[in-house]
């Protein structure tokens, strides 16, 4: 205990040896020859509908309707319309309507301030039609998809969206006045609304596959708004809102032959998706497209069907031999006061990508993270980090793809940059390229040497 004691006294002999032995040679870098280059956006599903073998199923499709447009100098046109398919509400007994005159129709549309893009304040000329296009089948819809529509309107309005104002309406059961959560309600053609209603099939009531006999009367609807091109609209289709008897329903409100007052809503929430025309020609993207001179300086990024971008890494000869602990790629918008506007959200969160085969698949440190449902900043970030006033950006973590590309030479070095959720967001953003005089895109690698 005596010798014990005394070699307490100097800690710098306890294992020193040991610690000698163990230490490690840590370094980085960030000196990499990076090539990029905005590219046209790939088109993107809007809907889709699996059934798997073990009979599972698996569902995409938008909880934001998105609806206007856009006429923007740096990234061009954008033009969004929402199509969807009404349903029975399954929360509600199906009546049958015989002996029930028919008082009036009305969609009602909640609001979804995270789809809201452009300027605020701006009229919206909202038009409902019926769809003319058999699409019941589709097991897959495409963004760029446009259904057939019947021309003449079946209900319109003019509003300037107020998605924080309550509405007081007049109940249709006794006539009192009702204070209700803010909403968009548009009254429907009275004709169309007695046509619909006295329909044989909708008029004897409910059947077993009474969805499937109500998409023969009736495919769908059309939600379209002109403003101008000045703003895009965000609508709650969510079906969380739906299941809990959310505000978006399509409601029916009848007198029955005893006088008495009494209303139906069938649900919109079937086979939905938001349809995008975008077009760069007249927008200053379109003169960096394919571009990787152009890209040295300036890359787009854009939600939607718009354009993205790709990173062509060097062939990494300095990181052969080398233990790769920790690599990351750090993006910085461009301060520029033409890119950075209020009215154009940027995007909150990018994804990365490389092609095999051909196609695009997210990269190992992106899809592990989907696969276990973990939220993707606890591995690869790729979230806005800054406040417009301030310099913001973007960084991801890359690390698994990198050791790839280091066991594998013949692996595409070029990494692929798009918008997360970009099938239900509208959002743009403008980057300074690898040799942006101001902050390039910098790839820094950490690691030990073997």
């Amino acid at each position: 205990m005596v010798l014990f004691a005394a070699a307490c006294q100097n800690a710098s002999e306890i294992g020193e040896v040991l610690l000698n032995q163990e230490k490690l040679d840590l370094d980085h870098t960030t000196n990499f020859n990076i090539k990029a280059a905005t590219i046209p956006g790939e088109d993107v599903i809007g809907f889709s509908y699996v059934v798997s073998n073990s009979g599972g199923t698996s569902l995409v499709t938008p909880n934001t309707g998105l609806v206007g447009d856009i006429d923007d100098p740096i990234f061009g046109k954008i033009k969004s319309s929402f199509y969807g398919r009404i349903i029975y509400n399954p929360n509600q007994a199906v009546p049958s309507f015989k002996g029930m005159a028919l008082d009036s129709a009305v969609l009602v549309l909640a609001y979804d301030t995270l789809g809201f893009y452009g300027k605020s304040g701006v009229v919206h000329d909202l038009t409902i039609q019926a769809i003319d296009e058999d699409y019941g089948d589709m097991d897959t819809i495409y963004c760029s998809k446009k259904l057939a529509v019947k021309p003449a309107p079946i209900g319109e309005k003019s509003f300037i969206p107020a998605p924080k104002d309550s509405l007081s309406i007049i109940s249709h059961t006794d006539s009192t006045k009702l204070r209700v959560a803010p909403q968009i309600r548009i009254r429907m053609d009275q004709q169309w609304a007695f046509d619909f209603i006295i329909n044989p099939i909708i008029l004897e009531g409910p059947t077993s596959d009474q969805n499937e006999k109500l998409y023969e009367v009736f495919r769908g609807i059309k939600i379209s708004s002109s403003t101008g091109s000045q703003s895009i609209l965000g609508l709650d289709m969510s079906s969380t809102s739906r299941l809990s008897g959310g505000i978006t329903k399509l409601f029916f409100y009848f007198t029955e032959s005893d006088g008495d007052k009494v209303s139906y809503s069938f649900y919109l929430n079937d086979r939905k998706y938001n349809s995008f025309e975008l077009d760069p020609t007249f927008g200053e993207v379109n003169g960096f497209l394919n571009d990787e001179v152009k890209g040295d300086s300036l890359i787009f990024l854009q939600s939607m069907t718009g354009p993205a971008f790709y990173l062509e890494l060097p062939t990494l000869e300095t990181l052969k031999n080398k233990i790769i602990n920790h690599a990351v790629i750090e993006f910085t918008v461009n301060g520029d006061s033409r890119y950075l506007k209020d009215m154009y959200t940027p995007l909150t969160q990018i994804l990365a990508s490389k092609k095999v085969d051909g196609k695009l698949e997210v990269i190992d440190d992106v899809a592990d993270l989907l696969a276990a449902r973990l939220p993707l900043n606890l591995g690869f970030g790729g979230g806005l980090q800054g406040k417009i006033s301030e310099k913001q950006s973007y960084t991801i973590n890359i690390t698994k793809h990198l050791k790839g590309l280091l066991e594998d030479e013949n692996l595409d070095r070029k990494i692929y940059i798009s918008a997360y959720q970009r099938a239900e967001r509208a959002s743009r953003v403008v980057l300074n390229g690898p040799k942006n005089s101001g902050s390039p895109i910098k790839l820094k690698v950490t690691f030990t040497e073997k």
